[in-house]
């Protein structure tokens, strides 16, 4: 199951940061992610089953909206990727959970209400 709790088109993850946010600093962060996705996987499942559920529903994010995926990229030797998803994936563990998994996407505040008093899994 996933679900997608965007209201509206969030902003272009690839601008610059804001002029007074020095790289990696928080407001940086919070500007170039407005958006977070966050995979809960219950904590009784077997390793290979927590990482087939969290691939299941990563995909199932993917496709969630159009501007979730970043762009295809090169590298230096002229190798081509597909584009992958434009932020980071954060997975998270419960025991109570009556589905093997859920995933959500949607704005910072909201996803943090969702995923509040969840162990990050590992």
């Amino acid at each position: 199951m996933s679900t997608d709790l965007t209201a509206g088109t969030p902003a272009d993850p690839f601008a610059a940061p804001p002029a007074e946010a020095s790289a990696g600093t928080p407001a940086e962060t919070a500007d170039r992610f407005p958006t977070k996705i966050a995979i809960v996987v219950r904590e009784d499942l077997a390793t290979w089953q927590k990482l087939n559920v969290t691939a299941f529903l990563a995909s199932g994010i993917a496709h969630a909206c159009d501007d979730i995926m970043g762009k295809r990229y090169e590298d230096a030797s002229a190798n081509d990727y597909l584009a992958l998803l434009r932020e980071p994936v954060l997975c998270f563990a419960a025991d109570d959970l009556d589905l093997v998994g859920v995933a959500v996407h949607g704005p910072r505040k909201p996803v943090d209400k969702v995923i509040k008093g969840l162990k990050l899994h590992g």
